[in-house]
């Protein structure tokens, strides 16, 4: 895990970098939809049909483990 010092470090963090020094495991609908390989509007479209999501004050936000899980169940073996 990258070290973080308020102190010295002052540059902008990103979403990932963020995601990477307090281990947050919920994405932002971008996030998620580049994660499953898929468009945003794909997930929005689908919310009734697709992996399960949380919303925090109306912001939609998808747990790792969810879409991990979520994917795994659409593969198809023939």
């Amino acid at each position: 895990m990258p070290s973080f010092d308020s102190h010295t470090d002052h540059l902008p963090v990103t979403a990932v970098t963020a995601r990477e020094i307090t281990g947050n495991i919920y994405l932002s609908r971008a996030e998620a939809a580049a994660y499953l390989g898929l468009a945003p509007k794909t997930l929005a479209q689908h919310r009734h049909d697709g992996p399960p999501y949380s919303r925090f004050f109306g912001a939609v936000r998808y747990k790792l483990a969810d879409l991990e899980n979520w994917a795994r169940q659409q593969r198809v073996v023939r």
